[in-house]
């Protein structure tokens, strides 16, 4: 939340409020059509979309906005290829199997 505070557009309490009452219907209405919505992409697009309500396009901090939206993009990449290393991992780690030396020492139930 702190790149979309008053660098990405400039805020004030009401446009604030738009922003906060933007995201909130966008996230209701897809709730409720049963499409999962990112909370973050809401309120990113309510900030743009208010700052585009100033009538100057330059009033949206465009070079943020293209940094925000090159992290989505290598989020999801990013998270499968850490999931999948962690599950080469997992499923490479040695298992305890008779005969491997993995069961050595007295057990619990032997006496």
């Amino acid at each position: 939340m702190a790149a979309l505070g008053n660098k990405l557009t400039l805020q004030s309490p009401s446009r604030g409020f738009c922003i906060e009452l933007g995201a909130m219907f966008t996230v209701m209405v897809f709730s409720r059509a049963g499409v999962p919505v990112s909370t973050t992409h809401c309120m990113t697009g309510a900030t743009t979309g208010v700052g585009l309500c100033n009538g100057d396009i330059g009033a949206v901090n465009w070079k943020l906005l293209a940094v925000i939206f090159g992290g989505w993009l290598i989020t999801c990449p990013a998270a499968g290829l850490v999931t999948g290393l962690v599950f080469w991992g997992i499923a490479t780690a040695p298992s305890a199997q008779a005969g491997n030396g993995m069961f050595t020492g007295s057990y619990h139930g032997d006496e």
